[in-house]
């Protein structure tokens, strides 16, 4: 919530509201002052926000530096669909509105496979990166440059019944700049659509070698 001080009162503006608490002669003045913060608040909670993705505090950097962190950094990419765009015959209880919400082993885990995987890799001393497949396909890295991070892929069987983003799983794994790369197939057991494990696509059997 932002304000202005000076709406608060002059000297609220000098002493703070602990000041005004302190000092009996303050007393209106920190009436004045509870007053105005009460009002701004009502008229924050009338206005509507715009909905967002929560931003995950974990993956953002430090304000205070880098000092005592992990230097050492490895990417965690999912390939997976979302809710939005399942294949058919998928049930939607294991995806999430994005590729890292995908939780093959729902309902025994609680969280999805890609925050699961980011505590392990922390846990030896490595700084994560994460992101979905689809939203990474586009880019292009520079096969010149020697990598300078390994990386894990994991891989939703489902996910490779697209035709689209299987062509773009199999140009992944022919960049020579992605350097050392792990695919990765999570899945539960059975699903409740048909109570049978997916399948790779015939012909397709795996997206990706191990590098």
């Amino acid at each position: 919530m932002q304000f202005n001080h000076n709406t608060f009162g002059e000297r609220y503006v000098t002493d703070g509201l602990y000041g005004l608490i302190k000092l009996r002669g303050y007393a209106e003045q920190y009436e004045q002052a509870v007053y105005e913060l009460a009002r701004r608040i009502v008229e924050v909670a009338k206005k509507p926000l715009d909905p967002i993705r929560p931003l995950d505090y974990r993956n953002v950097p430090s304000a205070f530096g880098t000092s005592g962190s992990p230097s050492r950094t490895l990417h965690v990419t999912v390939a997976a669909a979302s809710r939005h765009d399942l294949p058919e015959g998928r049930t939607p209880e294991y995806y999430g509105d994005s590729a890292l919400d995908w939780n093959p082993y729902h309902p025994v885990a609680q969280r999805p496979i890609a925050y699961v995987a980011e505590d392990l890799v922390k846990n030896l001393n490595y700084q994560t990166t994460m992101s979905s497949f689809d939203d990474e396909a586009g880019h292009v890295v520079d096969s010149k440059q020697l990598p300078t991070r390994p990386e894990i892929l994991i891989v939703d069987r489902w996910a490779v019944e697209d035709e689209q983003r299987r062509r773009r799983l199999a140009a992944f794994d022919r960049d020579p700049g992605r350097g050392s790369t792990w695919s990765c197939r999570g899945t539960a057991t059975t699903t409740r659509a048909g109570r049978r494990r997916a399948s790779w696509p015939t012909g397709w059997r795996r997206p990706c070698r191990r590098r």
